[in-house]
């Protein structure tokens, strides 16, 4: 039983550090607004 809650806070660790790296990726890849949109 311990083996199986050990798997599976692995798995759930490399989730969370996954899904976090992805989300600083995509707020660093945010295109730009163009001017002329923010200005309105």
């Amino acid at each position: 039983m311990k083996l199986f809650a050990d798997l599976l806070a692995a798995i759930g660790s490399a989730a969370a550090t996954v899904g976090t790296q992805g989300c600083w990726f995509w707020l660093s890849d945010e295109p730009k607004m163009p001017r002329h949109m923010i200005e309105k």
